[in-house]
């Protein structure tokens, strides 16, 4: 029997390219666990001092979560109270 060779060609779009080709925007929220855009959420606040050190990667949903219900969050360690001093 002789081998045959199928040339499939596969169209890639959106986020799914940016995934295969290196987007570090996309992945697991770290609330949900669902696999899509990801935000960077501060969870001590630039203007009390956060700093890139202080990201959690979420979804938007869970951002917008986040934002709107702080107390459940902060329980969540999701936000921090108080300020940081930069040295």
């Amino acid at each position: 029997m002789k081998n045959r060779y199928i040339n499939i060609r596969f169209n890639i779009k959106g986020n799914l390219r940016k995934h295969i080709f290196g987007n570090r925007n996309i992945g697991n929220c770290a609330l949900c666990g669902e696999f899509l855009d990801k935000e960077g959420h501060h969870t001590i606040k630039r203007s009390r001092g956060g700093t890139d050190d202080d990201l959690v990667d979420v979804c938007h949903k869970c951002h917008v979560w986040i934002e709107t219900h702080p107390k459940e969050a902060t329980e969540l360690k999701l936000n921090k109270r108080g300020y940081k001093i930069n040295e």
